[in-house]
C-alpha cells in the first residue's frame, strides 16, 4: 500500500507502475533504492519480461556510468545509500562497480572479493542498510 503512495510521488515511478501492471496486471513489483537527496531513486521492473529501469538524481558518477553502459539487459541492479555510495551490478551479479562513501565492511567485501578475481561469483542483490550507530 506505502509503495503506490511513493510511486505517485514521483512521476519517473509512476510511470514504471503503470507500464508493470499494464504488462503484468495487479500492483506494481519495482525494486526501489532511494537516493541521498530529494527524488533520488533507482527504480528496477524486474520481471523476466519486462526489464526496465527509471533512475533520476542520482550522483554524478554513478549516472555515467549507467550511461556508458549498453541495453537494459545488462544492468541487474543499483543500490544507493545518504551518503552518495552506491554499487551498480551487471550480468545478473556477477560484476560491480562501486563509488562513493560505502560502509567499511561493504569496502572490504568488494574489495576482497575483486583481489581474488572471483569472476565466478554471483550477488543476488546488494542492500545498503543506514544504520544509527557507528
Amino acid at each position: 500500500m506505502s509503495n503506490r503512495t511513493i510511486y505517485k510521488e514521483i512521476a519517473q515511478l509512476q510511470d514504471l507502475a503503470d507500464l508493470d501492471q499494464k504488462e503484468h496486471g495487479g500492483d506494481a513489483n519495482l525494486i526501489t533504492s532511494f537516493g541521498p537527496t530529494a527524488g533520488s531513486f533507482f527504480a528496477d521492473a524486474w520481471r523476466p519480461k519486462l526489464r526496465f529501469y527509471r533512475s533520476e538524481n542520482l550522483p554524478p558518477e554513478l549516472n555515467k556510468k549507467i550511461q556508458t553502459v549498453r541495453g537494459y539487459g545488462k544492468i541487474w541492479d543499483v543500490a544507493l545509500n545518504a551518503l552518495n555510495g552506491w554499487v551498480l551490478q551487471l550480468d545478473r551479479g556477477r560484476q560491480w562497480v562501486s563509488g562513493g562513501k560505502l560502509h567499511h565492511e561493504l569496502e572490504r567485501v568488494l574489495s576482497e572479493t575483486r583481489d581474488r578475481n572471483m569472476n565466478c561469483m554471483r550477488w543476488n542483490r546488494v542492500s545498503i542498510i543506514v544504520s544509527s550507530t557507528p
